[in-house]
């Protein structure tokens, strides 16, 4: 069976639901809920700005790439919106991890941290 044949995926395009305007948007829909599309979207692009940079991670400039700003903002309200550090997802914190590729981030997380931690409360 030839999975690419032009035949083949004109086959699999007609087997496809169609969908309405309101379907098209639904990525966009996810990314602004700020679900698990969103974290890792944002750590596969920070890793694709690092690879293209062949390494020289500490010459980018971040803050001159289109939307840094608004990832950044985004993320750190859904940090500071989230009750206690524990229950931030994994893809969060592994999105928070690829972050710190920028050294200057590191102090503005850890006060968030810090204010989402409570002593008392052994999970967090």
């Amino acid at each position: 069976k030839q999975y690419f044949s032009p035949q083949q995926l004109d086959e699999d395009r007609k087997a496809l639901p169609h969908h309405s305007d309101i379907h098209k948007h639904a990525w966009q829909r996810h990314f602004n809920e700020r679900s698990i599309l969103f974290y890792l979207f944002l750590t596969n692009w920070i890793k694709h700005v690092c690879q293209r940079m062949d390494g020289s991670v500490t010459s980018i400039r971040w803050s001159v790439l289109p939307g840094w700003s608004a990832f950044l903002k985004a993320l750190a309200l859904d940090m500071k919106r989230q009750p206690s550090v524990a229950s931030w997802s994994d893809a969060m914190v592994h999105c928070l991890g690829a972050l710190l590729v920028n050294d200057y981030l590191l102090s503005g997380f850890m006060k968030i941290v810090f204010s989402c931690t409570n002593v008392y409360d052994q999970p967090a």
